[in-house]
């Protein structure tokens, strides 16, 4: 199943996931705030990170080469059913590129376990 978001860069996307499912091709199209498209290899790396809501606590992590491709602007996230064997409820995520001078915001939200 192939699922295409667009969001613009720094703005906030929500995602929706099965308990111990396999999340297969999530495509997350990135844009600028002028509608050009996100140039994402600026980045030497990719982040997705999925985090306890309510105190932060990293919970699981993807990048690039590991869950996460990039092509062009479209940042594709997979996982298998044990990376998304997590409780239903609702986490906190924040997707960043890596640069030499730290890290970028691509998008933030939140990510639903179902």
């Amino acid at each position: 199943m192939i699922v295409v978001y667009r969001t613009y860069a720094g703005d906030r996307l929500d995602l929706q996931i099965f308990k111990a499912r396999l999340v297969n091709g999530y495509e997350i199209e990135i844009f600028n705030n002028d509608d050009t498209v996100k140039d994402l290899s600026v980045y030497s790396n990719i982040v997705l990170e999925i985090l306890q809501k309510q105190h932060g606590t990293l919970v699981e992590e993807f990048e690039t080469g590991a869950g996460i491709q990039i092509t062009g602007n479209v940042i594709s996230w997979s996982a298998d059913d044990e990376q998304t064997d997590l409780r239903p409820k609702f986490y906190a995520s924040n997707c960043y590129g890596v640069l030499p001078e730290g890290k970028e915001l691509i998008f933030n939200g939140v990510i639903e376990v179902i």
